[in-house]
């Protein structure tokens, strides 16, 4: 999915050009709470491998970073700001530093993306004792405004976004280390940094042998060596068959009319058949069914505070209930439940009436934990926020709730051993046993 300029706007100094509001781009997002999973992640990356698929037949993006891929609430990936006659293709010897931070460093981070290929270099102006001979030139007076007219004149090609998304791959992987800066990838370009050197760096801190290949093969310095797009797509190691499902509902969707009513009955009625195709597909070691369920859960949860009537707020718990019996501990607690108890503030009596017994029934699902920081999950979370009910003006929710109270202790109470059980067998880290 791309997002074009809607408007543009241009004065004697200026021009500005503006697009629709996203939620976030994926720098923020991957360093947003809940933080991304495993499964998240690759979702993310075949996302923008389709994008670059479609995108590639008729043009090159040129500046694909962490800053340009957009992200919807519920996680749809959005390409924007393509460079396309707007920044230079190539940048100059001379003035490589000052093109570089004016075109492609505006965050200031020192993070390079550009392909090998886009830095033009001269060996003979690389050594002092070859400079002698040459004729002395004058520094070129460049425009950035209109960019240089000899270097923007050339096309970008596929191999150039598959470089930069490479290192995309590595941030995303590594949450935020830097692959190249520009010193580093001109020195890359010189051949001075070994391609097996950076090859190195990538397998120390990606413990994932398939996605390391793919980067490896994205960042090779010579273009000629990288697939396209498509290509990538096809390692069904890394993408399982339920991702192309995945994103046709999520095209979809991208398309329906943004009533919250009508993409929750959408998602309502694709969620089964999600389901069945995740149960029927072949368990390979890397595919993480986890993304699958949490693309229900992102779109859901998106769309759960704006929902008007009263059946589809139910019909979204009975949901939420459901898909948590796939889920581990953590999702359960950081991605379902605080939508669960977000509903107490409902203006309605007959939903809030019915959150002690959903969020009962959703923690009952619990059998493992795996952090001591969600050890106090009881005391200072869940009874915290379900006391705000016991002065609730409705008689009705108040009865609900103290019906309520036994089982939530028992719940509690289990929970407590669960922690320590695994505080003693090792599987939790801490030393204060509970």
């Amino acid at each position: 999915f791309v997002l074009t300029y809607n408007r543009i706007h241009a004065t004697e100094k200026v021009c500005i050009a503006t697009r629709s509001y996203v939620h976030q781009n994926l720098y923020d997002r991957l360093s947003t709470r809940p933080f991304l999973t495993k499964g998240e992640k690759i979702w993310i990356l075949y996302q923008i491998l389709r994008v670059l698929k479609s995108t590639h037949c008729y043009m090159a993006h040129g500046d694909l970073k962490l800053e340009n891929i957009l992200l919807t609430s519920w996680g749809f990936v959005v390409l924007s700001d393509f460079t396309f006659r707007i920044k230079p293709t190539l940048l100059s010897n001379e003035t490589v530093i000052a093109e570089y931070d004016y075109f492609f460093d505006t965050s200031n981070r020192q993070s390079c993306y550009i392909a090998p290929e886009r830095l033009i270099y001269d060996p003979l102006k690389s050594h002092s004792h070859n400079k002698i001979h040459q004729p002395e030139k004058k520094e070129p007076t460049i425009n950035f405004l209109k960019g240089n007219p000899t270097l923007n004149n050339i096309d970008l090609i596929p191999s150039m976004d598959i470089f930069s998304l490479g290192c995309v791959i590595f941030q995303i992987f590594t949450d935020g280390k830097i692959l190249f800066k520009l010193t580093k990838l001109l020195s890359y370009c010189r051949h001075e940094l070994s391609f097996e050197s950076i090859e190195k760096i990538v397998r120390e801190n990606i413990e994932n042998d398939t996605i390391c290949n793919m980067i490896c093969n994205m960042i090779n310095i010579n273009p000629e060596n990288r697939l396209f797009a498509n290509e990538y797509l096809e390692n069904k190691n890394i993408f399982p068959t339920y991702f192309d499902f995945m994103y046709k509902v999520a095209l979809n969707i991208a398309h329906l009319d943004p009533s919250p009513e009508i993409i929750f009955h959408y998602i309502q009625k694709q969620t089964h058949k999600l389901i069945k195709i995740i149960k029927n597909t072949p368990k390979i070691h890397n595919h993480d069914p986890d993304s699958a369920y949490l693309f229900i859960i992102n779109i859901l949860t998106s769309v759960s505070t704006k929902l008007k009537l009263n059946k589809f707020k139910i019909d979204f718990f009975n949901l939420m209930i459901n898909i948590s019996k796939y889920l581990n501990c953590d999702i359960i607690l950081n991605r379902i439940l605080p939508y669960i108890l977000l509903f107490i503030k409902d203006s309605d009596d007959d939903i809030r009436q019915l959150i002690p017994y959903y969020t009962i029934q959703l923690v009952k699902g619990i059998s493992t934990v795996y952090s001591i920081e969600e050890a106090n999950l009881f005391s200072d979370y869940i009874f915290p926020k379900l006391r705000k009910l016991e002065t609730d003006p409705s008689l009705c929710v108040r009865i609900e709730l103290a019906k309520a109270v036994p089982e939530l202790y028992s719940e509690a109470l289990r929970y407590h051993f669960l922690i320590k059980e695994g505080v003693q067998s090792g599987k939790i880290e801490s030393s204060n046993v509970l």
